[in-house]
């Protein structure tokens, strides 16, 4: 979300200091180094979400990702519609339980002439930070092609958004990384969304490129899905 203003800094030297997955898909915007690295020597620090209040919450254009290449093998699944699906959060974020979707929810995108890609980083059963619950939101869905062992960091994962027709994306990482390709994409929100989404529009500014797809009451994924079928 926020990479989008480091091309508006005016730096001899621009160094991010970033988690390691990040690393190669924000080298295009300065020098990369992981939060294990000790940070060179600099003049001025600045925590990347107070880039918008500095600058003056400039207007920055869409995409701001260079959009890489295609994965490569995907030569069988010319003729289908691929769909890169993204079902689950970070469980230890505070707000995952209302944003990650079982992927049963998933049923009515399987469909002739369509593809279903797995864009999801970790299939293990999830305790949510707030209890001892063990969930597993992976059983019963439909088939998927699973590229998760394929998925070691971001330019990873955009390689593979790039070789998709559709990306359909709770509201995670992946949300966020294909708009910013701009990347046809429909997000998926909770009935109390991310202060980024607003509260009832189904487009956003931050990126043109998304649909957004709106539970109309809590816990409702189903009419929410059936819409996305």
């Amino acid at each position: 979300h926020f990479a989008r203003y480091l091309p508006l800094l005016h730096a001899k030297k621009l160094v991010i200091w970033c988690h390691d997955p990040l690393k190669g898909i924000l080298s295009q915007f300065g020098q990369t180094i992981g939060m294990g690295e000790k940070p060179t020597v600099y003049d001025v620090s600045i925590p990347i979400m107070s880039l918008p209040y500095l600058l003056g919450d400039p207007e920055v254009p869409t995409p701001y990702i260079n959009c890489p290449p295609p994965a490569a093998g995907m030569e069988s699944y010319t003729n289908t519609l691929n769909v890169g699906i993204c079902w689950a959060g970070n469980p230890q974020h505070p707000g995952d339980r209302f944003r990650s979707i079982p992927l049963q929810e998933f049923m009515p995108l399987s469909m002739p002439g369509v593809t279903l890609f797995s864009l999801q980083k970790d299939y293990r059963p999830r305790k949510y930070h707030d209890s001892e619950e063990v969930i597993d939101l992976c059983k019963d869905g439909p088939k998927v092609v699973d590229l998760s062992p394929l998925l070691t960091t971001f330019t990873d994962t955009a390689n593979f958004i790039s070789a998709m027709d559709l990306i359909v994306t709770v509201d995670t990482a992946v949300l966020h990384l294909a708009g910013a390709m701009g990347k046809k994409t429909w997000g998926l929100i909770p009935f109390s969304p991310d202060w980024r989404w607003g509260y009832d529009k189904s487009t956003t500014p931050l990126y043109p490129s998304v649909e957004l797809f709106r539970q109309p009451d809590k816990g409702d994924w189903r009419s929410v899905m059936g819409k996305v079928g």
